[in-house]
């Protein structure tokens, strides 16, 4: 007979599950591969420089044209976790990983490199004895495996396994040299860096997020064989475009900071983010003035230079007569400038830049920038000047021409629906019918003048200053404005009533119309921000704490599309669901889902509800709660509908006494679910948990009899019924 399979049925420590055909890997020991240890200088064959032994730093630059500022942060924030990863999977231990950017490249260091990877002793699952042999002889199933493996088939061993026996294999997997594996790794990092868009150039397939230009790529003081997009490594980098533009050595990893501040460039984004602070704080000391703080602002500048010089600059203080925001709008968005102020708060007329390149004369730089921006502010006052010939009244006539959407009208149309809507919510946000008319009327006029047609971030601001030009109240003006709100989700919400009635009827007739269009968001595309509108809806009903049903609200909304059809139920499942996320916020998933469960549609008195299970989840009484309904999930097994209980088919006290008590509780329950006291309410139901044992002790619920098991199972649906007042707790105590 052949030779069988040593046996090894002690254990099955550190095998992958049968079957799986999967791998354990195990790093020997030191001692295990003493043999493979060098020492001194080593020549790589196929290699064209030496390496020296031990840990060495591993340095690699993206050379591109000027990346985006966004794309940089997103970069940087990636890029650590990337390399650690695809080092962890390649089994080299390593130190620290520093990162540096700017407009024209992406570096990492990684420190302590290892010189190679460990070994490893891997040991591979198999077939399962039945297949692997028949009578003690080996299958072809076997010897396939042995061959994979690369053993004989004599060498292959039986493993116990709570799924019966399997074959296993060892084998031991040299490690390699570290300059031999991280090409390949550093390329896959390179492919892994994903950005919101990247381009292709030439006529290679490579994608990144612009062409790249030259790669640095080290590992101690040799050059790895890297290549990517058609650029091979070398040793050297550029330095400033301008100021320092020829290829420059780095000798090694560490010196890579120092050579690149020789070349006119800070490669620590953290590092030109301080200089430009520092820069801008002695400018205000001598210019009597302070910027208006701007992180984005400042974040995007750091990544727009590679060696920042901040200077300040001036304007006609005639161009103050136009509305602050619009002068802050100009310099922001077109200039990527810092407005100023003096004088508790006024603007004043000067602003600081950052020039990303040394100039010999800086007068003349900002006397460009100056001429740049005066450029931009007469185009502001002429808008000013014109669009206030008009008004926000006689500009509202031509909202007709401007379409909304495709299938829902034009703008003209959404004002009127937004009208009707408003004036029949005002009373419940405590606003007058007839000033959230007004206010609507005239709520999206701006959007057909000449400066929201410049500065679009100014929709509504300036309906507000026009508003207040025409003379209206400053009630309607206010709401111009704050019917934008919020515009993200962390953005502060509408102060007025009448903003906030406009602001939801606003969502509401976007939400409504666009569901009603087919034009329900899919994956990430949200391209009318149907999700913004119902968090926005929700986040001021929480706020304002309104409580409504939101099957009325969008049903009055939907009555209001004659275009479409809307589907209220589609409407207020969307806003339940963007309902569950903000509760979510508050406590955990199991308890948001157990109070929705249960019922209702008003977002206050669904907040409320979890509020209080939450807290009531902390105190001791929650115990008796939970034990309650741990036994009451013999629901399960009960037919959709018991019937009502019949106390005539009762055969014991204990089935008496849970009635009486549930009888009791009910009136107490139902009057404290009414004044919205939740925790009371939870106390009462709690005090349920005696007699509800008692009749789990005492009575057989799934009783062989019809009738009894019917009549059981109907009493304990009451008791759940009663319970879902307030949460389905089978959703938390199963």
């Amino acid at each position: 007979m052949p030779k069988g399979p040593s046996q090894n049925k002690s254990s099955n420590q550190g095998v992958d599950a049968p079957g799986s055909r999967g791998t354990t890997r195990r790093i020997l020991s030191d001692m295990q591969r003493e043999e493979t240890k060098r020492a001194g200088m080593q020549r790589r064959p196929g290699r064209s420089s030496y390496f020296e032994t031990g840990p060495k730093d591993l340095l690699l630059e993206l050379g591109t044209e000027e990346i985006p500022a966004a794309e940089l942060d997103r970069s940087l924030a990636a890029l650590p976790k990337l390399v650690t990863d695809k080092l962890s999977e390649a089994r080299l231990a390593h130190g620290d990983v520093t990162v540096w950017g700017t407009p024209r490249r992406l570096a990492v260091r990684v420190a302590d490199v290892a010189e190679r990877q460990p070994d490893l002793e891997e040991e591979l699952t198999g077939p399962p004895e039945r297949v692997a042999f028949a009578d003690g002889v080996p299958t072809k199933a076997a010897e396939k495996f042995a061959e994979k493996v690369g053993v004989a088939v004599s060498d292959l061993v039986l493993v116990e396994t709570p799924k019966g026996r399997y074959v296993t294999a060892g084998r031991v997997v040299k490690g390699d040299d570290a300059d031999a594996v991280l090409p390949e790794l550093l390329v896959s990092v390179i492919k892994a860096l994903a950005f919101r868009k990247s381009m292709r150039w030439a006529e290679r397939p490579e994608r990144f997020v612009r062409p790249l230009r030259w790669l640095l790529c080290l590992l101690g003081d040799g050059v790895l064989e890297l290549e990517y997009a058609g650029v091979r490594a070398a040793d050297t980098t550029r330095g400033h475009r301008f100021e320092a533009p020829d290829p420059v050595r780095v000798a090694s990893p560490a010196d890579y900071e120092a050579v690149l501040a020789g070349a006119a460039v800070m490669p620590d984004p953290a590092a030109r983010r301080a200089l430009i602070q520092e820069q801008i704080a002695a400018l205000e000391v001598e210019h009597d003035a302070k910027i208006i703080p701007d992180d984005r602002l400042l974040d995007e500048v750091t990544n727009l230079v590679e060696k920042p010089t901040a200077v300040c600059g001036v304007f006609d203080e005639s161009y103050l007569a136009v509305p602050r925001e619009v002068i802050v709008s100009a310099m922001r968005g077109h200039q990527r400038y810092f407005a100023m102020v003096r004088d508790h708060g006024r603007l004043a007329n000067c602003f600081i830049t950052v020039l990303g390149t040394q100039v010999r004369d800086l007068d003349v730089a900002v006397r460009g920038n100056q001429r740049v921006l005066a450029a931009r502010l007469a185009d502001a006052r002429f808008f000013w000047d014109e669009d206030l010939k008009v008004g926000l009244s006689e500009g509202a006539k031509k909202l007709d021409k401007v379409v909304f959407q495709a299938k829902l009208g034009t703008v003209a149309e959404k004002v009127a629906r937004i009208s009707d809507l408003g004036a029949a919510l005002a009373p419940i946000f405590g606003a007058d019918a007839d000033t959230v008319r007004t206010a609507a009327g005239i709520c999206k006029a701006d959007l057909v003048t000449h400066m929201v047609g410049e500065f679009p971030d100014l929709q509504g601001v300036m309906g507000h200053h026009y508003a207040l030009a025409a003379g209206e109240d400053a009630v309607v003006a206010d709401a111009i404005v704050e019917h934008y709100l919020p515009k993200g989700a962390l953005d502060a919400l509408p102060a007025g009533d009448v903003g906030a009635t406009l602001s939801v009827a606003d969502r509401l007739d976007t939400l409504v119309g666009c569901l009603g269009a087919g034009l329900k968001p899919k994956g990430g595309g949200d391209p009318y921000g149907l999700r913004r509108a119902a968090l926005g809806t929700l986040r001021i009903l929480l706020e304002r704490e309104i409580g409504v049903s939101l099957r009325e609200l969008v049903g009055e909304a939907a009555g209001l599309h004659s275009r479409v059809t809307p589907d209220v139920d589609e409407a207020v499942a969307f806003l339940l669901e963007r309902l569950r996320g903000l509760l979510a916020d508050t406590a955990t998933a199991e308890i948001v889902g157990a109070v929705m469960s249960a019922g209702g549609d008003d977002p206050v008195d669904l907040a409320r509800r979890v509020a209080a299970v939450y807290a009531f989840g902390r105190t001791p009484e929650y115990g008796a709660l939970a034990t309650t309904f741990r036994r009451m999930n013999i629901l399960k097994q009960a037919d959709t509908d018991v019937g009502e209980v019949n106390p005539d088919h009762f055969q014991g006290d204990a089935e008496r006494a849970l009635y009486d008590a549930l009888d009791k509780a009910r009136d107490r329950v139902n009057d404290l679910v009414a004044e919205r006291r939740y925790e009371d309410a939870l106390t009462v139901l709690a005090g349920l948990r005696p007699p509800v044992d008692t009749f789990f002790d005492d009575v057989k619920v799934m009783d062989d009899d019809a009738t009894l098991r019917a009549n059981r199972l109907a009493l304990l649906a009451a008791v759940d019924r009663l319970y879902r007042r307030v949460a389905d707790f089978k959703m938390i105590a199963s």
